[in-house]
């Protein structure tokens, strides 16, 4: 994401890495993941910077989502599946 969806990103990061080893504590729930949040204020930037940069922030080979308030338009290139606005006045009142 790049602005207002990035805090409750990380606070779903946290949620799905905050269980313990076992499952948890009675050793029923799901193990831990391991889950980074990447902020991309500017495609186009990220895009001028090196192969090498772009595949130490987004390596390709593990899961990747992105999430954008305002449109999943282009989020394609960087994630697997996106989660954004797809018509116009869903998010609110006119």
């Amino acid at each position: 994401g790049t602005g207002s969806e990035v805090g409750p990103c990380v606070e779903a990061a946290s949620s799905l890495s905050s269980t313990t080893e076992d499952g948890g504590e009675s050793g029923s729930g799901p193990p831990p993941l391991r889950v980074r949040v990447v902020s991309m204020p500017c495609q186009e930037a990220f895009l001028r910077q090196d192969a090498a940069y772009r595949a130490s922030v987004l390596p390709g080979s593990v899961p990747t989502l992105s999430v954008e308030a305002a449109s999943a338009h282009g989020w394609h290139r960087f994630s697997h599946d996106q989660v954004g606005m797809t018509r116009f006045g869903a998010s609110g009142k006119g």
